[in-house]
């Protein structure tokens, strides 16, 4: 994200440029990214405004990733925006009157899991056979009662940016 609005290296037909976070809508721009494309044009480019973005990725390949301080797992939808959790976090830190923490010093990741079709089962659509090779249908009950309730389930994850922290 640090590098989508400054790397300029995708072009549209019409010649205009396009920011990466907007290339998976297109399939020709989308074909173009590959993992060492992308981080060969942030490492050697001389654009100042790639700074943060090269110092993201320095780290990543020190692997001095992010610590983690907090996970909440949840089945189902969670229900609550990442803005308004780190938007909390930052209000708790603010009310602490000792802490080394500073505004955006945590981050808060939300990691989403589903079987493929989003709130639909995808097991309610296949076909069973029997021994013989006929089709065998279940119904949506029979089906619930061995499979988990649950096709989705989201976390939260908190991390701290600072490495001294």
């Amino acid at each position: 994200l640090a590098a989508d609005k400054h790397l300029g290296i995708l072009k549209t037909n019409s010649g205009e440029v396009c920011p990466l976070s907007k290339a998976c809508d297109d399939v020709l721009e989308f074909s173009k990214l590959s993992d060492d494309f992308l981080i060969r044009s942030i490492q050697y480019s001389s654009d100042p405004r790639m700074e943060q973005a090269k110092q993201i990725l320095n780290k990543i390949t020190k692997r001095q990733l992010y610590k983690l301080v907090g996970y909440v797992e949840y089945c189902g939808e969670i229900g609550i925006k990442v803005e308004e959790a780190e938007e909390d976090l930052d209000k708790v830190i603010k009310e602490k009157e000792e802490t080394v923490l500073k505004d955006g010093d945590l981050a808060v990741i939300k990691k989403k899991i589903n079987m493929g079709m989003g709130s639909t089962n995808p097991v309610e659509n296949v076909l069973f056979f029997d021994k013989k090779g006929r089709t065998r249908g279940f119904t949506s009950d029979q089906l619930r009662q061995v499979l988990p309730r649950e096709v989705n389930s989201e976390a939260l994850m908190v991390v701290c940016r600072r490495d001294e922290a």
